[in-house]
């Protein structure tokens, strides 16, 4: 009998281009490309900056899929790329990954505010991000992971996550941000305890004053425990909690303020 090798199994390398530019009063979207399995939503909203969404064909990464994003926010201009949902990522063979960069201009706003990942049973996932900044330039970068299909018995049930944040001001580097969790160094339901979800937020620039005050308030006083880093005008926050939607909750507060940068609320309609 002759044998039927089974078919390949599914990879896929997506690839996307963003650029934001001001145009009068307003920030438009200059380019938006993206390849199979990257999509990018460009919906209107009632501010003058622009927005995009990111999603994913078929739902998430699985088997070594990957994308890489670059993003350029031109100078003066105001701009946010989020989710659609949580970053999926299905078990596989091969590692899925995420790269993004960001080039942010003189005196533009760039706010990078992904729902978590939530990474599957048997799944692997890297994920490495860089963003370059000028002296005037203005960030809010949140990362988020989650425990996974917690009602089906998956918590932090993964082969392996690992997330770099890099970023650069005028050439030299102000943060360098890691976390790698893999059962290998230890069970992670032992090591997590009852927490759910991580979450990093850092804030850089020299307008973001407000906005920087405003999340120290809010996060100690829902979260008591967090890491909290300052240094200049730059702020690093790092908090877990025991249940993803009050983590998240707990970001729209800290970041009530952006509404008024981006001229509309980007959380109003999300969580």
């Amino acid at each position: 009998m002759r044998s039927v090798s089974a078919p390949p199994l599914r990879q896929a390398h997506g690839t996307g281009h963003l650029a934001f530019a001001r145009e009068g009063q307003r920030t438009i979207v200059t380019q938006a490309h993206a390849s199979s399995p990257l999509r990018l939503l460009c919906p209107r909203n009632r501010g003058h900056g622009a927005w995009v969404y990111t999603a994913t064909l078929g739902g998430g990464l699985v088997n070594g899929d990957s994308i890489d994003l670059n993003i350029s926010a031109g100078k003066g201009s105001t701009s946010l790329v989020a989710a659609q949902s949580l970053g999926k990522v299905y078990e596989g063979p091969r590692p899925s990954r995420q790269r993004t960069h960001a080039i942010v201009e003189d005196a533009a706003w760039f706010a990078f505010i992904p729902d978590p990942v939530a990474c599957f049973s048997g799944a692997r996932f890297i994920q490495e991000s860089s963003v370059q900044l000028s002296n005037d330039s203005n960030l809010v970068w949140l990362e988020g992971l989650v425990a996974g299909r917690v009602e089906r018995g998956e918590r932090w049930d993964f082969a392996g996550y690992k997330s770099t944040l890099r970023i650069e001001r005028n050439g030299l580097r102000v943060v360098h941000e890691g976390l790698w969790l893999t059962p290998e160094h230890g069970d992670l339901r032992t090591r997590l305890g009852p927490l759910n979800a991580l979450l990093t937020l850092v804030i850089i620039g020299p307008r973001t004053e407000l906005l920087r005050a405003h999340t120290r308030q809010v996060l100690r006083s829902f979260i008591p425990n967090m890491s909290c880093y300052e240094f200049g005008d730059a702020l690093l926050v790092r908090w877990a909690a025991t249940e993803p939607e009050r983590a998240l909750e707990v970001v729209r507060h800290a970041c009530e303020p952006l509404a008024d940068t981006l001229g509309d609320d980007p959380f109003a309609r999300k969580w």
